[in-house]
């Protein structure tokens, strides 16, 4: 099994190779998780704990204005990316979700150049409210990437952004890493590298959120089932651990390690179940399967693909992933949690 890296989870997104070098397993082609909100909820970054119901709505297309997904957030839908929504369908476009009864504010600016620049600038947008919600972008259908920036409406939420220079080489280093700063409510968004090929890891915490964070990793193996990946999953989501996606290492001899990271609140009592369903063969149908789940308080969180044995009838392997949250009071993973990878 590998999971496909959604541009939410910032493939291009951060100019961020999530497949490689201490980065989210995927490919570079496709999209994948349906969920996330760094700014949304009760200030810890997402979720407000009273949300049942989740709604999606996908604008086809690679060319957008920045009025396009400003007049979104006035319709009280979260960003959550730019996608080609599942290799049966590749379909480019930009998806969002609404799961509350707020509106949202964002701000579009231009890719910094480097990583330091970068992180000031998403510093000087946190201290006004706005939370980094889509790093490195192309939403112009040009040459050019931009950052979105998220605030909801109403709430006095400032954030803190940090980026730790260097890929780790190992699963067990980068868990030490993100849970020494999980204890401060630093929530890890991924791994990101600029123009000029430097690379690190992508942090950001609520300044006055609650929250705290643990991560784990059991061992990846991208040959398992279906069967068997859910079992893997469901095991670490009775425990509280909410599953982010494969990470690939590769250590200093060339050797490559892959991995399955999870996270938790630690200061939650949530659970996570999970449900795998046959992908669609158009963007129309995954909307439709999305927002039917959604309505049940069931939230996409993208897609998976396994090895097809069915070159025929599965020609991809490709599934979509859901996820009920039980339990989930106030905490940011309880409302397109992944948003905030």
């Amino acid at each position: 099994m590998f999971k496909r890296t959604f541009t939410f989870l910032f493939v291009t997104l951060f100019s961020i190779t999530l497949a490689a070098c201490g980065g989210g397993g995927g490919s570079s082609s496709g999209g994948d998780n349906g969920g996330g909100d760094n700014g949304g909820g009760d200030g810890d970054g997402g979720g407000d704990g009273g949300a049942s119901t989740y709604h999606y709505e996908f604008l086809p297309g690679t060319q957008f204005t920045d009025t396009q997904i400003i007049n979104m957030g006035a319709e009280g839908y979260v960003f959550l990316g730019p996608v080609i929504l599942g290799s049966n369908v590749d379909e480019e476009g930009l998806l969002f979700g609404r799961y509350q009864e707020t509106t949202y504010e964002y701000r579009i600016n231009p890719q910094q150049p480097t990583l330091s620049q970068f992180e000031t600038e998403a510093n000087v947008q946190g201290q006004a409210g706005f939370a980094l919600n889509a790093p490195y972008v192309n939403l112009y259908g040009d040459s050019t990437t931009q950052t979105v920036y998220m605030r909801q409406q109403g709430a006095n939420t400032t954030y803190e952004t940090k980026v730790t220079p260097g890929l780790a080489t190992s699963a067990d280093a980068l868990i030490a890493a993100a849970n020494d700063l999980g204890d401060e409510g630093y929530l890890l968004l991924g791994p990101i590298r600029d123009s000029s090929g430097n690379a690190g890891y992508l942090w950001q915490r609520a300044v006055n959120g609650t929250a705290r964070y643990n991560y784990r990793s059991t061992p990846a193996d991208f040959e398992e089932t279906e069967e068997e990946f859910l079992t893997a999953i469901s095991e670490q989501g009775n425990q509280g651990y909410l599953w982010l996606y494969p990470f690939a290492f590769v250590n200093t001899n060339g050797a490559e390690e892959f991995a399955n990271f999870y996270i938790k609140d630690t200061t939650s009592q949530a659970t996570f179940s999970y449900e795998l369903t046959p992908s669609a063969d158009t963007y129309a149908e995954v909307v439709a399967d999305a927002n039917a789940k959604g309505a049940e308080g069931i939230y996409f969180f993208g897609f998976v693909t396994f090895v097809s044995h069915d070159p025929v009838n599965d020609p991809t392997g490709e599934r979509l992933l859901f996820v009920t949250a039980e339990n989930c009071s106030g905490s940011p993973l309880c409302a397109f949690p992944t948003k905030v990878l």
